[in-house]
């Protein structure tokens, strides 16, 4: 019975350090998705900013380019 006991107290032991390597590994994942989004936040507002003082890029049109 001590044996029994003892195995489970390890495996219980086994998967709370599992948990806690997932809950870890989700901290993660959820920090760079949350840098990744601020980062595309960042450049949208750069861009937002650019369009509403007048500036713009020079656009053209392919078939423009093809013949000239």
């Amino acid at each position: 019975m001590n044996l029994l006991v003892r195995r489970l107290e390890r495996v219980e032991g086994d998967l709370l350090s599992e948990r806690h390597a997932r809950v870890d590994d989700l901290a993660l994942l959820v920090d760079l998705i949350t840098s990744g989004w601020k980062s595309v936040d960042e450049r949208l507002a750069t861009f937002e900013q650019s369009l509403q003082n007048g500036e713009s890029a020079l656009v053209y049109r392919i078939e423009e380019r093809r013949t000239g």
